[in-house]
């Protein structure tokens, strides 16, 4: 702690408590690599994004925090209803849209079951609203849009979420995604600290 710091050993705590739950779902289909590299980056992304858009002096809203955490509803989902969310993976192969998939067979989408085991966590607020709003699904919480930004960006630099997968990085970025790249030092540092991360907790 000393070395690191309070905020990034604050961050491998939420990484570690995170990481148990993915040992119980080797067998899914999802491809959990990119899901643990998404997480990651759209946190570091979330953050950087906070950090650019937080005027001087005001409080910094937990953007790593939410963005760590903001697909823990497709997590509880593949844990609850596996048979289901197998079948959801059938559908978006087909062509459907994952959120469309999940509502017809589930009931409802991942990014509304997330914001229900944040709360059922104790998580303070905006956290569990970001989560809930980060496809955004009427969300006034600034923190959801945060979040959606963060999640474009990492498609744009070539990271799926475990179910899409990303396409090509794109040819150039829009003035936000590269102040936000720019501020965690480019994208090979963002993937190079995604790995010194996932070798940390052990992910």
């Amino acid at each position: 702690m000393v070395r690191l710091g309070l905020e990034p050993t604050r961050q491998i705590a939420m990484g570690v408590l995170l990481s148990d739950g993915f040992g119980e779902l080797d067998d899914s289909l999802y491809d959990l690599d990119e899901l643990w590299r998404h997480l990651l980056i759209v946190a570091m992304l979330a953050d950087a994004l906070a950090w650019l858009e937080t005027p001087p002096g005001a409080p910094r809203p937990p953007a790593f925090t939410a963005g760590l955490l903001h697909d823990v509803g497709r997590l509880a989902m593949l844990a609850l209803e596996p048979r289901a969310c197998a079948a959801v993976f059938e559908l978006v192969a087909n062509g459907i849209e994952p959120l469309e998939a999940e509502r017809e067979l589930v009931g409802d989408d991942h990014a509304a079951w997330g914001g229900r085991v944040a709360r059922e966590w104790g998580l303070p607020e905006p956290i569990p609203q970001a989560i809930a709003g980060h496809h955004g699904d009427a969300s006034e919480e600034p923190l959801a849009d945060v979040l959606q930004q963060a999640r474009g960006i990492a498609f744009d630099i070539g990271v799926g979420d475990g179910v899409l997968p990303a396409g090509p990085p794109a040819e150039q970025l829009d003035a936000l995604a590269r102040g936000a790249v720019a501020h965690l030092g480019g994208v090979a540092q963002i993937f190079a600290r995604v790995q010194w991360f996932r070798g940390t907790i052990g992910a």
